[in-house]
């Protein structure tokens, strides 16, 4: 039995992206619990405001961790429903071999030089 290295670095990759998301979207969670508990201890004042303004920056790059989140799990799924038929692999073609039966060497013209003038 051949393991399909293909799919299981595509699968390992899928992970990786997944956890990675993951983790980003519970550090962006913790950041808006801190920063929305910060603004309710502070006193008025610009203090505040730091934390709201933190606490909706937190909010919007969430919203957009978890649309990107959403995108790559669809993607995935969608790859894998469109991906039934097996694929046809194309015969080996040697690029090397066949670029040096296609060049042709032109002859240089410092050996046809030397050549004439050993011919008195």
């Amino acid at each position: 039995m051949e393991v399909d290295r293909q799919r299981t670095l595509h699968a390992a990759s899928f992970a990786i992206v997944v956890v990675t998301l993951v983790a980003i979207c519970a550090g962006l969670a913790a950041m808006i619990v801190i920063t929305t508990r910060g603004a309710r201890e502070a006193t008025e004042g610009p203090t505040e405001s730091y934390y709201y303004r933190m606490a909706w920056l937190s909010l919007a790059l969430l919203a957009l961790t978890v649309i990107v989140f959403v995108w790559v799990i669809i993607h995935h799924i969608s790859g894998r429903i469109a991906r039934r038929s097996p694929r046809q692999t194309t015969a080996h073609v040697d690029a090397w071999a066949l670029a040096g039966r296609r060049f042709k060497l032109e002859e240089d013209e410092e050996d046809s030089d030397q050549e004439e003038d050993e011919e008195p």
